[in-house]
């Protein structure tokens, strides 16, 4: 159990072989956020939060659906079929965006082929990301090079069981370039390349679990 507080954070062991134990920490400044198991060293399977998306979690995805984006040029389209080529999800369900039904999306991982005009199928997009017309930013830095594509692992909109990615590329010539290689990056969350060549890439934090409690400042300071 780690105890995150103004002061620094306070670990302890709690025996257990029960389904519940209680338990007491006592803290020398105030609690900000109590983590069970903070290092994921017990032998368990993990809750779908605490995994954040990545690049393999689309290329296993069992039942991936490809949203292709009105605005999506045809030889940018082109490249994105050599991506699921890539992925090995030539048989994915590939649907241009206004043929999606919003009520199937839950029994479907995701794969955005460009950034859909119908905001109602735009995914929450992370701290960090943003998407325009014809370029994205990501921690601050704006690429419209047509050189450049992004390839982004989100959690799902509707069902945290399933998987979304979105492939962002601001060319047909970029796309083609990135697609092959976006399956080489499986563990990582983000990847934006230009003209082929990876610039950046790294993996999203977890915030969120069922093993994570954040204190409010009603509750009590022990």
């Amino acid at each position: 159990m780690r105890v995150e507080t103004t002061s620094g954070p306070l670990e302890g062991k709690i025996p257990s072989q029960k389904g519940s134990a209680p338990f007491i920490l006592e803290t020398p400044a105030r609690p900000l956020r109590l983590v069970v198991d903070p290092d994921a060293d017990l032998f368990r399977r993990l809750h779908p939060e605490e995994s954040p998306p990545t690049v393999n979690a689309i290329r296993g995805a069992p039942a991936l659906m490809a949203v292709v984006s009105i605005g999506l040029e045809k030889e940018a389209l082109e490249g994105t079929k050599t991506l699921l080529a890539a992925l090995r999800q030539e048989k994915a369900l590939m649907l241009a965006e206004g043929q999606v039904d919003l009520r199937a999306l839950k029994d479907h991982d995701l794969l955005y082929l460009g950034w859909p005009r119908n905001t109602i199928l735009h995914p929450v997009l992370p701290e960090g990301l943003s998407i325009g017309k014809g370029n994205v930013t990501l921690f601050g830095t704006t690429y419209d090079d047509p050189g450049a594509a992004l390839f982004v692992a989100l959690p799902h909109p509707v069902n945290p069981e399933r998987s979304a990615a979105i492939f962002i590329p601001l060319s047909g010539a970029a796309a083609g370039k990135a697609a092959r290689k976006i399956p080489h990056y499986g563990k990582y969350s983000y990847l934006l390349f230009e003209d082929g060549t990876n610039r950046v890439k790294g993996t999203w934090p977890v915030t969120a679990s069922p093993l994570i409690h954040e204190f409010s400042d009603r509750e009590d300071s022990r």
